[in-house]
């Protein structure tokens, strides 16, 4: 029982450790997506306002909107008017695209004078990056660019990443084990020899639990002191029993003989039989009287009879003995 109560416990902890690790490994790899996907539209965003910002530079010594075309070879580029009609745009028909003044890149560059957004493109699984700068004339100067998001650029390591993850869990059930034992190491060497532990000198032992292993070895202590106190009793007693120059029969409620000295098995003559597993009075007595007088006995009475037996006369004392629970 003990044995299998360890295996439970054990087996408990190794799940709970290995789900802990195991949760600990998917809390840092959201943790890590989210923190990558913010370094990445950092990155992306500030790289836009930098080209922004020599386009900007440059569009005093334009003559014609058209000519910002030049500038985007790796951008789109597009120029809007204060009421928010598309004057250039470098990929799409500028007459054909519907007003931008609610923009939200348009709208914060309109009121403060620079705005950014990003938007999720609508035509492939990517990221739409704007960056919109109010020029000196009013109207906007909006560049853009798309990225892939985190997930599409892991998308390519997915393989890579299931193998890491398989990984993780072995590493992880691996950890959980050997933890988990060498936690429960200490505690079943408890078990197996705590009376020959010394819990101020053994460094093995758990401070935490020195308090409890030296009550359990003051317990066992105890324990053998009244056990070995019971037995010189019982020792006295036999010797006393074994003296008596009377017979002695004691018997429990079901008439089973508990104790018999040797005067008793001389006088009933059974001296030296042993009882084959059965211990029944009839073993031991057959006379009818002593049998009625143990009966009374058993309902509360205090008998005295004279009984002749092996040819010569018996004094049989019998009554009830009380023991207290």
């Amino acid at each position: 029982a003990g044995e299998s109560a360890g295996t439970v416990m054990e087996e408990k902890i190794t799940g709970h450790l290995f789900f802990m690790g195991l949760a600990a490994a998917v809390v840092t790899a959201v943790i890590t997506i989210f923190i990558f996907n913010g370094r990445l539209q950092a990155r992306v965003q500030a790289d836009l306002a930098d080209s922004a910002d020599l386009i900007v530079q440059a569009y005093d010594a334009l003559d014609q909107p058209e000519e910002l075309r030049r500038f985007s070879k790796n951008l789109r580029v597009t120029l809007i008017e204060l009421d928010g009609r598309v004057l250039f745009d470098s990929v799409a028909d500028a007459a054909a695209m519907e007003n931008h003044a609610d923009r939200p890149e348009v709208s914060a560059a309109l009121s403060t004078g620079v705005g950014e957004a990003i938007r999720r493109s609508t035509t492939d699984m990517a990221n739409a990056y704007y960056v919109a700068v109010r020029l000196h004339d009013g109207r906007v100067l909006r560049v853009s660019s798309e990225a892939a998001g985190t997930l599409e650029v892991l998308s390519g390591a997915y393989g890579a990443l299931i193998v890491l993850f398989i990984g993780l869990l072995l590493l992880s059930v691996f950890l959980a084990v050997f933890l988990t034992r060498s936690l429960i190491q200490p505690i079943n060497r408890l078990a197996e020899s705590i009376d020959d532990i010394d819990p101020e000198q053994e460094e093995k032992v758990y401070p935490e639990l020195a308090p409890f292993v030296e009550k359990i070895q003051a317990q066992r202590s105890e324990n053998r002191r009244q056990l070995k106190a019971l037995a010189d009793e019982q020792e006295k007693l036999s010797a006393i029993m074994e003296s008596m120059s009377e017979g002695l029969l004691v018997l429990d409620s079901d008439r089973q003989v508990l104790m018999i000295n040797r005067s008793a098995e001389e006088y009933l003559g059974c001296a030296g039989q042993e009882a084959s597993g059965s211990r029944n009075i009839l073993y031991f007595i057959r006379n009818r009287e002593i049998l009625e007088a143990v009966e009374r006995a058993a309902g509360g009475e205090n008998v005295s009879v004279t009984v002749g037996l092996a040819g010569r006369d018996l004094q049989v004392v019998t009554g009830p003995a009380r023991i207290d629970e």
